[in-house]
């Protein structure tokens, strides 16, 4: 039996001994006179005194339990009585309910022998079918789409179940995180709006760690609900949690590539989990219809652990578009499971070199800047059995199949034809020119210009580079002896990335009494950027032995993509439109640093070449939001979306200086969207959106309990609980008020019949 009245007021039970106490404090006392003639009348006494004891016993017994029921009576007791499996019984009077869904994908993951989706949907199915005439009700979900504002979803009460079909159905799962705070404060606002006898709030949802909003705004918002006398309840969707291993991110150091070049894919792994994992990655290189080359590598991640995994790549001899595909073998959340990177090849680059008039003057090569440029793409240039190999008849490189990395082997060492990886000969077209010989025709013919100590250029030339980058060119600036501050920040105000103020420690190399160890700086190994992060690796060179003898300081210099020992920028960037401007605040020769003796000098040439030469086609890997924007020839253009059979929606033309350029805006969805004109088919566009739903892990046991205690709401992970947290116990028993009064009527009664019967 439960008490819906406090259990103190039980005390006045005590007040059923009234009648016993009355009893022995007023029963009638006699004096005994012992006679010779009142033996027969206490014999007689003492037999009718043992023929009303009983009844006495009856009569004090029916009083007390009277009393005591009316005690009883006026403490509200009731029969506890389970709800029926599966529902919430509604309650007395009229009933606002705010049912707070989780929409996030997350909720795709399986639940026992469905999804976590299909659970919330059966329940939710429940909840609303249970509202009645009178009542309130409100759905929240809880992941809206970028830049959308939460809005709730009226029920009508009560609701049809084609109603109910059709509000559920407009629940659909979102790759956003679940605003879990500003469901609940919209909640509490909207409890205000109405007066109702009963307020519940209803989480369902997976809760996972990620959602938990911060302690001190759970905190802010628990004296709201309970002042509004409002019963929180969570139903945690969830049996168990799996290991799931994600591709965060995929990106190279170029989105165009030239046959024959290398280039490096990154791919970002993470293990969201407690316990290791072992699977599969799956690489796929495919040109149109036609798979380049695939392969799989073994993957064991500890858990929550994050590697990054560098694969190393060759492009072949083709010619359009390329995509570079990655997945890992995990049925825990299949969202993250594949990334794609989409890239454009192209036969051959054309690399023009330009360095200063005084260099023509200086009778020795090795003093020249341009010298070891030329030295260093020259040997880019050449086939890979001869480039940094053992010469070694029929040498070439294989991929290792647990690492990916490209290894030297011998011929007839038994690797197999298709994981060989022999770089065919570069396709780079070379052309060496004076600052003062070079003309507007040059640079815009150019895929990337490459400047050696030039410290002025004429203003044709300039509005001509200007015009290059802005329209995908690259632009790598080196410093020299002929580069003087203000001649140079006259001259390259518009491209420079920052104006150069002074020069660090000028040392003069030719001068006799120059050391190796004059004072210098050195390099600090913590570049990120993708064209050089894969050149951390020590096979390619100790980069920190490098030392810097001579550079520019820079006014407000941008954040640098290489970064000396005392925190000047070494190498910036500036983006101009759709090219970019490299400068190097040292020479690129060796006049001023010993870059070309280290034999990282070419390969960083390399990859600043490959990134320069890369920026000319527009980008076409996009994330939901951005803009397509394409250079293309063909008229009306047409795109179709991931879902569409057909393309039906066309893009918006422009054309600027004789180029046509077409513009999308609605991208929406990730997939990849087919171009398409009346002639053929135009390539594709791969849009990705971010992960955010990746972590998938639960709440701990302290972080649960947290939760529950700073909302003042209570988890629960089977549904037949919810009952015990959202009904009101008066509403959840059976009643005996009307038993007990009734009770009390017959004990009265008898009390007062027995009385008349047996003591008249």
């Amino acid at each position: 039996m439960t008490f819906l009245a406090s259990n103190a007021f039980l005390i006045w039970l005590l007040a059923a001994s009234l009648p016993v106490v009355l009893y022995w404090l007023y029963r009638r006392r006699k004096s005994v006179v012992q006679w010779s003639a009142n033996y027969i009348l206490r014999r007689t006494l003492r037999e009718a005194g043992n023929r009303n004891l009983w009844r006495q016993i009856v009569i004090l017994s029916l009083r007390t339990l009277a009393i005591a029921a009316l005690v009883v009576a006026l403490a509200q007791p009731f029969l506890p009585r389970a709800a029926p499996p599966g529902e919430l019984p509604h309650g007395d009077g009229s009933l606002h309910q705010i049912v707070l869904a989780d929409n996030s994908r997350s909720m795709s993951i399986r639940y026992h022998s469905v999804t976590r989706e299909a659970e919330m949907r059966s329940r939710l199915e429940g909840l609303l079918a249970r509202m009645r005439h009178g009542d309130h009700c409100d759905l929240v979900p809880l992941a809206v789409a970028a830049g959308d504002d939460q809005q709730s979803i009226s029920v009508p009460c009560p609701a049809t179940p084609e109603q109910i079909a059709e509000i559920i159905d407009r629940l659909q799962l979102l790759e956003r995180p679940a605003r879990l705070l500003d469901g609940l404060q919209r909640a509490a606002e909207q409890f205000h709006v109405t007066a109702s006898n009963n307020r519940h709030l209803v989480l369902l949802g997976d809760l996972s760690r990620k959602d938990l909003p911060d302690s001190q705004d759970l905190l802010n918002l628990k004296p709201e609900l309970k002042r509004l006398a409002v019963r929180t309840a969570c139903y945690e969707i969830r049996d168990e949690d799996r290991p799931n291993l994600a591709i965060l991110d995929m990106t190279a150091g170029s989105t165009t590539m030239y046959a024959g070049w290398q280039y490096h894919v990154y791919l970002t792994l993470r293990n969201y989990g407690l316990q290791a994992c072992e699977s599969t990655l799956h690489i796929q290189i495919r040109a149109g219809d036609k798979t380049i080359s695939q392969q799989s590598l073994p993957l064991d991640m500890k858990p929550m652990e994050q590697k990054i995994y560098d694969y190393p790549l060759t492009m072949p001899s083709v010619a359009g578009l390329v995509k570079i595909e990655a997945s890992v073998d995990d049925e825990s959340y299949r969202y993250d499971n594949i990334r794609s990177f989409s890239a454009y090849c192209k036969p051959a680059a054309k690399v023009l070199l330009v360095h200063s008039p005084q260099e023509d003057e200086i009778p020795q090569a090795l003093w020249r800047e341009s010298y070891y440029m030329q030295t260093a793409l020259a040997a880019i240039a050449r086939p890979a059995a001869t480039e940094t190999g053992p010469q070694k008849s029929g040498a070439s490189r294989v991929r290792d199949p647990k690492t990916g990395e490209l290894v030297w082997v011998k011929a007839g060492d038994g690797a197999p034809a298709a994981d060989r990886a022999v770089r065919p000969e570069l396709q780079l077209a070379l052309e060496r020119v004076s600052s003062a010989d070079l003309t507007p025709q040059q640079v815009s013919s150019a895929d990337a210009v490459v400047m050696c100590g030039v410290g002025q250029i004429s203003p044709e030339v300039r509005a001509a580079l200007e015009r290059f980058v802005e329209r995908g060119g690259g632009l790598l600036l080196g410093m020299g002896e002929g580069v003087y501050e203000d001649e140079f920040n006259d001259s390259f105000a518009s491209l420079s990335p920052a104006r150069l103020t002074r020069r660090f420690n000028p040392t003069q190399r030719n001068r006799t009494d120059w050391e190796y160890d004059a004072p210098h700086r050195l390099i600090e190994k913590t570049f990120t950027h993708p064209l050089l992060r894969h050149y951390l690796n020590e096979t390619e060179g100790s980069i920190e032995n490098v030392r810097i003898y001579n550079y520019f300081r820079l006014e407000n210099p941008p954040a640098g993509l290489m970064m000396l020992d005392n925190g000047d920028p070494l190498l910036v960037e500036r983006r101009i439109g759709r090219g970019a401007v490299l400068m190097l605040t040292s020479s690129l020769g060796g006049s001023w640093n010993t870059f070309p003796v280290r034999n990282m000098y070419s390969n960083f040439v390399y990859a600043w070449l490959t990134y320069l030469c890369s920026l000319k086609d527009l980008n076409r890997n996009l994330e939901i939001g951005d803009p397509l924007i394409l250079e293309a020839e063909q008229p009306g253009l047409l795109i179709a979306a991931p879902d569409a059979k057909e393309a039906a929606q066309p893009l918006r033309e422009k054309v600027v200086d004789n180029h046509k350029f077409y513009r999308y805006d609605n991208l929406n969805s990730a997939g990849e969207y087919r171009l398409v004109s009346a002639t053929s088919e135009s390539g594709s566009v791969a849009v990705r959106e971010q992960l955010v739903e990746s972590d998938t892990l639960g709440l701990s046991p302290s972080e649960r309990s947290g939760f529950e205690e700073h909302l003042g709401c209570h988890v629960v992970s089977r549904w037949d609980a919810m009952a015990d947290l959202l009904t009101a116990e008066e509403h959840r028993g059976v009643e005996l008020l009307g038993f007990l009064v009734l009770a009390i009527m017959v004990l009265m009664f008898l009390d007062s019949s027995l009385t008349r019967i047996w003591f008249r």
